[in-house]
């Protein structure tokens, strides 16, 4: 499915625009890990009406995993957007860190 096409790394795709495609917590969970590896999506917007903490927690997760040093410098700093208008602080601030072309202060 959608997280099929993301996760591989060599993905052209840049723009993923579907507003009209609600996602729960689980979808959001398999997106958010297949985008923690891809270089190449720029934006993902979807409908994020259904998703919960749990869920953004995934997202935060992709975009910076604090498990450690490495995971952090290995985390996805190439999304400047994901959802719509309605997203937590932190994902934005992440989202906003993301758009900082020197990648070593991102991380």
């Amino acid at each position: 499915a959608i997280s099929d096409i993301v996760r591989k790394p060599n993905c052209s795709l840049e723009k993923f625009w579907m507003r009209s495609l609600s996602l729960d917590d689980d979808s959001v969970a398999h997106i958010a890990n297949s985008l923690s590896k891809n270089e190449k999506i720029l934006e993902f917007t979807v409908n994020t009406d259904e998703i919960s903490i749990t869920g953004w927690d995934h997202v935060a997760n992709a975009l910076c995993d604090t498990t450690t040093i490495a995971s952090t410098y290995t985390s996805n700093h190439t999304l400047v957007d994901f959802g719509g208008w309605q997203r937590p602080t932190k994902i934005s601030w992440y989202l906003e860190l993301n758009k900082n072309p020197d990648k070593t202060m991102v991380a």
